[in-house]
């Protein structure tokens, strides 16, 4: 390529010092060239105008040779295109007896590794500004590399930190389940306290009532007037039956399950508990809405719940009074505020407790939730009924609200998510011989010296081969013994020695053909063993009951 010569500077002295130096001439021409920049551009420089070129990164484009004198002075990047992504730095110099603009600099660079990329070498850079951008591009690498290690390191540290305070948390978080259930079931014991002294007068009734018709059922004088207090004896024992099942469900130490609970019954269930609490100086009414039938919540806890709450308007009216349980269904398209919290849009079940007594101070009011806050007298109260209800309520995702004034009464409102009415289930609806158990042969294990004759008659009468042992020691024995096998076993879960559950386990692996049901006055209606479910059929109970039991196993 052909220059024409500049006499700003010497040439050799320019493309020694910036082999990457150009000259534009007022036309637009690139009239001169270094070496470097001469090699990698070739033809391609001289065919075009540089102000078409569009190649000084400015806001505003050059595009005269008037601008570009202007820029005298002034660091500027330039893109080349025929050089193919190899920018430059530098300045463009303007000499006013010159029709020439000459660029002075360099190649500009930003890492390292394009020197090999771009052909590069560090002859192409001019030793008072190249080398030195170089070193300070090296060592901004370094220190960047540096950077990143230390960051690394921390980062590393922190999820050291951060795995640690998860394990922790987990702990805490498992830790303050265990004590919310311990907190549950105490203060489940202290309702059973105050449930003793009614449970009490309800099973000296019933005693009274079995005792009296026994006497007057063995002096009748014919079997229809010993009949009749028979049936008044069966149902004096149901009656029992009943009050023991309803203790024993409420006083079972277990985890919260949230169901679908038909709403009316939980109430009257829970009735059946609190009501024996209630003096004769208290009026208890109770207000049903038909549209408020169901609820989700856990069913023991529904009743805990119910149970607190009147035992605390019982206690809030020391000179007698009335109770109103009512229910209702509210629905809202939007938030409602709430004692503490906001009810969301929905379909709520609500549930209110409402007594005409004392009421609550307003210094006290905010405080009535807090575990062992009491406004009673010491020895009087623990301060973990209205904390279990609220406890309860937060676990159902429900919300409380409180409306008292003082000196007139207070209203408890309970809003639980409404559900769909589940279905009710009945067991023992089956006749003996709809279920063609008749003529079969069963095993009986009932260590219960009284229990056990009286079963056994049962059985024989509703038709049943029975043999009745003990123990499970002799259970064993009767099976090898007897030369036709049994089709069922029924063995009381809490035998001595070894348990009727590991009786079953042991019948079921000698004999995979019979069928296990057990029995049980104190455990619950179904056992987890290794994740299966196993089915406890709860005394007393009938034959109906028994039979309608083993119609339904495998």
């Amino acid at each position: 390529m052909t220059f024409e010569p500049d006499e700003l500077l010497a040439p050799t002295i320019l493309d020694r010092a910036f082999p990457f130096h150009f000259g534009v001439a007022a036309d637009g021409r690139v009239v001169v060239a270094g070496p470097r920049l001469s090699a990698l551009a070739g033809d391609r420089l001289k065919e075009v105008s540089f102000f078409d070129l569009n190649a000084i990164e400015t806001p505003l484009p050059i595009r005269d040779f008037e601008s570009l004198r202007r820029t005298d002075g002034e660091m500027q990047i330039v893109n080349l295109p025929m050089l193919d992504g190899i920018r430059l730095r530098g300045e463009f110099i303007h000499d006013e007896h010159s029709q020439v603009v000459r660029f002075l600099g360099h190649p500009w660079i930003t890492d390292l590794s394009e020197l090999e990329g771009q052909g590069l070498g560090l002859q192409d850079f001019p030793a008072n500004a190249g080398v030195a951008d170089l070193l300070v591009l090296l060592q901004a690498k370094n220190n960047s590399v540096e950077d990143m290690r230390r960051l690394a390191d921390r980062l590393r540290d922190a999820s050291s930190e951060l795995e640690g305070r998860n394990h922790e948390l987990e702990r805490e978080l498992k830790a303050r389940a265990d004590l919310e259930a311990q907190l549950l079931q105490s203060q489940k014991m202290e309702a059973i306290g105050q449930l003793a002294s009614g449970v009490a007068h309800d099973f000296n009734n019933v005693l009274l009532a079995i005792s009296g018709h026994a006497t007057l059922g063995a002096s009748a004088e014919d079997l229809t007037g010993a009949g009749r207090h028979f049936d008044a004896i069966q149902e004096a024992s149901g009656r029992a039956a009943d009050i023991t099942a309803r203790l024993l469900v409420f006083a079972r130490r277990r985890r919260l399950e949230v169901g679908d609970l038909d709403l009316v019954k939980a109430i009257e269930e829970s009735r059946a508990l609190f009501e024996p609490l209630l003096e004769d100086r208290v009026n208890l009414a109770v207000e049903f809405d038909p549209e408020a039938r169901s609820v989700r919540a856990d069913p023991v806890a529904l009743q805990q719940l119910i149970l607190n709450l009147v035992v605390n308007a019982r206690d809030a009216m020391p000179k007698g009074g009335s109770i109103t349980i009512r229910t209702r269904l509210d629905r809202s398209e939007s938030p409602v505020s709430m004692f503490g919290a906001d009810r969301q849009p929905g379909t709520w079940s609500v549930i209110e407790i409402e007594d005409d007594g004392v009421g609550i101070d307003a210094a006290a009011l905010p405080r009535i939730f807090e575990p062992f806050f009491t406004t009673k007298d010491l020895g009087e109260g623990t301060g973990l009924g209205l904390s279990t209800v609220w406890w309860i309520v937060e676990r159902c995702s429900g919300v409380i609200d409180v409306r008292t004034r003082k000196g007139e009464g207070t209203t408890i409102s309970v809003h639980l998510p409404s559900s769909a009415v589940p279905e009710s289930v009945g067991l023992g609806d089956e006749t003996p011989s709809s279920l063609g158990m008749k003529h079969r042969r069963m095993l009986l294990v009932e260590d219960d010296d009284l229990v056990r004759p009286a079963l056994a008659e049962m059985l024989e009468i509703a038709g049943w081969s029975l043999k009745s042992v003990s123990s499970a020691l002799e259970a064993l024995e009767a099976l090898q013994k007897e030369s036709v096998p049994f089709d069922v076993l029924v063995t009381d879960l809490s035998l001595v020695g070894m348990t009727g559950l590991e009786l079953a386990r042991r019948v079921e692996t000698r004999y995979p053909g019979m069928k296990t049901i057990l029995i049980s006055g104190s455990s619950p209606e179904r056992l987890s063993e290794e994740g299966e479910e196993i089915e406890v059929l709860t005394k007393p109970f009938t034959i109906e009951q028994l039979e309608a039991a083993i119609s339904k196993l495998k």
